[in-house]
């Protein structure tokens, strides 16, 4: 399944066979031959999209766009299927309410044209009575910016269980330019139909007269049969044979299943790396290949195990405690109930309803099987009741929740104070690296939402590896004012990156590097809270690194760098006036050629010594002082100086 770029091309999609429509059913016409002789004047197939499938990836809604709520939905389970027997999943506008569905392409040709789908309504929850619920909707088309131009007369569906779904047709219509076009469903009523219900869309085909068959290309696919797995491609027909030709733009669907105790190496389309399952558009000859190897990589004793990569409790013992950044809610907030005990506050969604979701954002570094949970319970207000039907979803950035990809069990929660929550866990999956979307997904209520609330917290997510997961610890860490200097945490021993929130292995040593040019910047690192170390310009020519006293992980760490400006420190000291040494240990020397005060300050603007010095030479014994770095003030009540020094 896939939601990406809205134009396909009519010439690379025609269809094997380009056959005369027939299209008996209730509300459409059937299409008359204008010529008995093959490949004569006639309707012919130029686009199809079945927008139906066993699963929620098999169906395609690339060009597709849907008001106010719907996308990939799944028929009830009682039902055998939405559009097509067997085939649970389509397109849906759910709950219709004067609402539409779109299907958006590129014409090239100017022509005579029309367009059919297959509709059908099915109001699953309780009726409010009286007359029957159905839907009326009409068809209609128009120019990507233009206005709509109805194709069809009003239909009235009512709700029903028969597959498959009936095929209502459009009138024929002039395109007049080549250009991207929209073909529509518009719902004008909705008679107790706009709860509990939806209204299933597929099977969208468009036809052109045409005085002659068009001319189509035939590409040949070829793969050999690979050892310890098989390799499947399956087209609109049914499953290919390798050797096989199929016609330009034809789409199939390829997967590499293993053998038991096998896994797959590697599959790659013409060179390229490819994702089993997924599905591949023929425009050239195309060579499929596809590898396995014995589960672990065939080393004997390497099994893999799920690795936890990223975590976040999602919770707090207070409301700032929680965390928000990467966190997406539908009508979400933090709020006090919670998942985990101890832990009272978490997010939560409010008078949970269909079509409300929680989503936490992620970065994946690495390609490879992963699975996630989340922890949920749901409260109600007194005197009142409801229960919720959930799941587990992913998708990329700008995916919603009803188009991404469901990768658990149904979840049905009902009023619970038990702690913690129930954990709802995915099915595995294959990721490639990128920023993905996990959602808790709420997509039933059988009873008033009103008043609901919905807590969700503790996710985790986990990655299968090869062998044992070592112990490892989080790394936080914060950078006041970030613009004065660029700074990076590393991993020492493979000098990477290392992200703040992040799982490191025990025993890794990090490295803290900043670079800044300013000669007024000081710095000071805190390590859980003590101090670690401070720099300056001058003590490091503008590039600091802690290489030789980098901070060794053994539990979690929470680094604190801190920089500033002093204004004035760069500019030196006057005339006759000498601070020595810089750096040193118990003594600091000052001369100055006039009396006046020293007063020494810390890194967090608190003075920690004064003193009266006098003209000539002063010692300043300063023995008792922390090791850092401290500001060293100088003053005759005319001129006032600052200079860096360091305590050993």
């Amino acid at each position: 399944m896939k939601k990406s770029t809205f134009t396909l091309f009519v010439s690379g999609l025609m269809m094997a066979g380009l056959m005369q429509a027939a299209l008996p059913a209730a509300g459409a016409s059937q299409v008359a031959r204008a010529d008995e002789e093959p490949g004569g004047a006639d309707w012919y197939l130029v686009e199809s999209n079945r927008m139906s499938g066993v699963t929620a990836e098999d169906v395609d809604d690339e060009g597709v766009t849907i008001f106010f709520e719907g996308g990939v939905v799944s028929a009830q389970p009682d039902e055998a299927g939405a559009i097509f027997e067997g085939e649970p999943y389509s397109m849906a506008i759910s709950n219709p309410w004067e609402d539409y569905l779109e299907y958006e392409t590129y014409i090239e040709e100017p022509g005579r044209y029309k367009f059919s789908y297959r509709l059908r309504a099915y109001k699953y929850g309780v009726s409010g009575g009286g007359a029957e619920p159905y839907v009326d909707l009409h068809l209609y088309y128009r120019t990507i910016a233009g206005a709509d131009n109805t194709v069809s007369d009003g239909h009235r569906l009512y709700s029903t269980t028969e597959l498959p779904a009936d095929v209502y047709e459009s009138d024929e219509f002039e395109v007049t330019t080549a250009g991207t076009y929209v073909f529509g469903i518009m719902v004008d009523v909705a008679n107790d139909f706009s709860y509990e219900a939806s209204l299933y869309v597929g099977d969208f085909n468009l036809y052109q007269w045409r005085e002659s068959a068009p001319e189509v290309k035939t590409y040949e696919l070829t793969w050999e049969e690979p050892e310890n797995g098989t390799l499947t491609v399956t087209g609109p027909e049914g499953e290919l044979t390798p050797g096989c030709a199929v016609d330009e733009g034809t789409k199939v669907t390829i997967t590499a299943t293993p053998d038991e105790g096998f896994e797959l190496e590697s599959l790659t389309v013409n060179g390229e790396d490819f994702e089993s399952g997924a599905s591949y558009t023929v425009n050239e000859a195309t060579v499929i290949a596809a590898a396995f190897v014995e589960e672990g990589g065939g080393e004997p004793g390497e099994e893999k195990t799920w690795w936890l990569v990223t975590s976040n409790d999602l919770s707090g013992t207070s409301q700032d405690e929680v965390e928000t950044e990467g966190v997406t809610a539908t009508i979400g907030s933090v709020v006090e109930g919670g998942v985990l005990e101890g832990l009272p506050w978490s997010w939560a969604l409010q008078d949970s309803w269909p079509g409300d979701n929680f989503c936490l954002q992620v970065e994946v570094e690495e390609a490879g099987t992963y699975k996630f949970s989340y922890r949920a319970r749901l409260a109600v207000a007194a005197n009142s009741q409801a229960s919720i039907d959930a799941d587990l979803r992913y998708g990329t950035p700008g995916t919603s929740s009803a188009n991404s990809t469901v990768v658990s069990d149904t979840y049905n929660f009902t009023q619970s104070d038990e702690l913690p929550g129930t954990l709802m866990e995915s099915n595995e999956f294959e990721l490639q690296p990128g920023t993905y979307n996990f959602y808790v997904n709420l997509f039933h209520a059988d009873y008033t939402s009103s008043g609901s609330t919905f807590c969700v917290g503790d996710f985790q997510l986990y990655q299968l590896r090869e062998g044992e997961q070592p112990v490892s610890y989080t790394v936080t860490y914060t950078v006041d004012n970030a613009d004065l200097a660029e700074v990076a945490v590393l991993d020492a021993a493979t000098m990477e990156p290392v992200a703040s929130g992040s799982l490191v292995a025990d025993g890794t040593k990090l490295l803290v590097t900043a670079e800044f040019t300013n000669h007024d910047v000081v710095g000071e690192i805190m390590v859980d809270g003590e101090p670690y170390d401070e720099f300056d310009y001058e003590s490091c020519s503008g590039s600091y690194t802690n290489e030789g006293n980098e901070i060794v992980v053994s539990k979690d760490v929470n680094i604190a760098i801190a920089l500033d400006v002093v204004e004035g420190l760069s500019d030196g000291v006057a005339d006759g006036v000498k601070v020595y040494p810089t750096r040193f240990v118990s003594d600091l020397t000052v001369e100055v050629p006039t009396a006046g005060e020293a007063c020494l300050y810390d890194m967090a603007g608190a003075k920690v010594f004064s003193a009266t010095v006098e003209s000539g030479v002063n010692v300043l014994g300063l023995d008792g002082l922390d090791r850092g770095l401290y500001l060293l003030q100088l003053s005759d009540g005319t001129t006032t100086q600052v200079v860096r020094v360091v305590k050993e």
